[in-house]
């Protein structure tokens, strides 16, 4: 069992929800009866972000098993391929970042779960 810990950029905010993770429905999906109400947003999932960056997965008993990006695999990404480098990104005040149950989390306590291994170990995907 693990979790996986996500990016999220203020630069790629949703263009759905300008950012702010909901949006107000005026009529009901299911009647079509005029009301309002204010939901998740359904393209970025209510995160307000609208691409998220796999950072890596916590899984017990093991290093934290990072995730490595090529340069140029993304609008906010130019090349991650250590914890250093993950960290540096992660500071800036336009990082969002949340686990895969969509909770927020502190670059702090992210820390903590990476760096309390004693080591962590980097990944790389190459998507067709």
């Amino acid at each position: 069992m693990g979790t996986n810990y996500y990016a999220y950029f203020d630069e790629d905010r949703c263009t759905v929800c300008g950012g702010s993770g909901k949006v107000t429905n005026t009529s009901c999906p299911h009647c079509g009866q005029p009301h309002e109400e204010t939901v998740e947003c359904g393209a970025c999932y209510g995160v307000g972000y609208g691409m998220e960056y796999h950072i890596g997965k916590s899984s017990s008993g093991r290093v934290f098993s990072l995730r490595g990006h090529a340069a140029g695999c993304g609008a906010s990404l130019h090349g991650i391929h250590s914890w250093p480098e993950w960290k540096g990104i992660l500071q800036q005040p336009s990082v969002l970042i949340r686990d895969e149950y969509r909770r927020e989390i502190t670059l702090e306590s992210l820390t903590e779960i990476v760096e309390s291994r004693g080591a962590w170990q980097v990944f790389y995907y190459e998507f067709s």
